[in-house]
């Protein structure tokens, strides 16, 4: 995992450290502001944007995201992107070492985190543009709960729940996180007819449990 990360980090420097002198762009100037405790915490029981300028997502870790980063950097646009580079670099050696457990070779994880890296979505999407580091948290979140996944899928019930936290956190961090638990249950599924046939199927509670989950989010 240290040398993905090694490897991810250089690849990430080389491709884009210019970002670094990019500045705030766009919705950067709304979002990079100070936030009151009570802001924060309204958001998890309403509208991400108490303005009412944004459509009226819920997205309260994405909001604690926006209130510590301004915190920590003001305004200071090259140290924002330093944290996107950070985290991008860390979530592109999750993907490889996420390649590395479903293959056990080195070169598929290799080669999975250099793809990250040099796809070309990945530039507005989660690199070069601050506003964004909510997909780069909830990228990370996704990556976790798959590897996660991946060390427990053949345990019992118990091993699995954490699996609910990891959808709960997407989920609030960006909406299109209820995917998770179905992606989660899908991939097991494949997983069972193309590579481990003597694998167990999903526990029959968690997948429940997930249904519950999902509904109860949309509800919420």
């Amino acid at each position: 995992m240290v040398g993905l990360f090694v490897l991810a980090g250089v690849a990430t420097w080389l491709v884009y450290r210019e970002t670094l002198q990019y500045g705030l762009e766009y919705d950067d100037y709304y979002f990079l502001r100070p936030h009151t405790l009570a802001e924060v915490l309204a958001a998890f029981h309403g509208p991400w944007d108490v303005g009412g300028v944004m459509v009226k997502f819920y997205r309260p870790l994405t909001v604690v995201l926006h209130a510590v980063r301004f915190e920590l950097f003001g305004l200071n646009a090259p140290a924002h992107h330093a944290v996107s580079l950070t985290l991008f670099a860390l979530a592109a050696s999750l993907a490889g070492w996420f390649a590395y457990r479903l293959t056990g070779r080195a070169i598929a994880a290799a080669a999975a985190t250099m793809l990250v890296v040099a796809h070309p979505t990945m530039p507005y999407s989660l690199v070069a543009w601050v506003t964004n580091q909510m997909h780069l948290l909830q990228t990370l979140v996704v990556l976790c709960a798959f590897v996660w996944w991946h060390s427990v899928r053949a345990r019992t019930l118990v091993w699995w729940l954490p699996l609910l936290v990891f959808a709960t956190a997407a989920f609030m961090v960006k909406e299109d996180g209820l995917m998770l638990l179905p992606a989660i249950l899908a991939v097991h599924a494949i997983t069972r007819r193309v590579s481990e046939p003597a694998l167990r199927p999903v526990p029959w509670m968690f997948a429940g449990l997930a249904g519950v989950l999902i509904v109860g989010l949309l509800a919420w």
